[in-house]
């Protein structure tokens, strides 16, 4: 029987829950990708110490949508390309760097 939902996920998003020992061993959100891009790679750097995520796709989480991507300030913007620069060269493997 296939299964409606997948048993394991990358998540990223609004309402994680994270175990204590994960974070002991991962470390925490890191700073410089503060807005955009730290919940994906905290999410990276937990698969790569074996841990995984679990998603109830039945829970309802509401977040505030304030803007269209036309009407956002050129803060976030800026903050959206930088970390997206950032997470990706942070986490891909040297050899493949160049390519980015």
């Amino acid at each position: 029987m296939r299964e409606r939902a997948p048993h394991s996920v990358w998540l990223d998003g609004t309402a994680i829950l994270f175990r204590v020992k994960a974070l002991a061993q991962t470390g925490l959100l890191d700073d410089r990708l503060f807005a955009y891009y730290d919940d994906d790679d905290i999410g990276t750097r937990l698969a790569r110490q074996g841990w995984y995520s679990r998603c109830v796709f039945t829970a309802t989480v509401y977040h505030e949508v304030r803007y269209t991507y036309e009407e956002y300030p050129l803060y976030l913007i800026y903050l959206l390309q930088r970390n997206h620069m950032l997470f990706y060269y942070k986490n891909t493997p040297a050899p493949y760097r160049s390519k980015l």
